[in-house]
């Protein structure tokens, strides 16, 4: 099956782009820390887009269960399916 990068650049297109700011970085690297101190591990990518959903009020849509054990101590909410 061969990428069609176009057809993904036009879905995607619908999206805004939302740049971090500081104060995305501050709350991330909080976010971090808060967990280390219950034991989860996670990426600082992974703790960015958890800041960032938080200080833009989104939902975060993934296959990636790291979330759910963020969740537990992060105010982000998981879309289900």
């Amino acid at each position: 099956m061969k990428l069609n990068l176009l057809h993904y650049k036009e879905h995607l297109s619908v999206f805004i782009d939302l740049v971090p700011t500081t104060t995305d970085y501050e709350t991330a690297a909080h976010y971090f820390n808060l967990c280390r101190q219950h034991g989860i591990q996670g990426s600082n990518t992974d703790f960015l887009i958890c800041a960032l959903a938080v200080n833009h009020r989104l939902t975060i849509f993934t296959t990636d269960n790291d979330f759910t054990h963020y969740k537990q101590y992060l105010p982000i909410n998981l879309h289900t399916i």
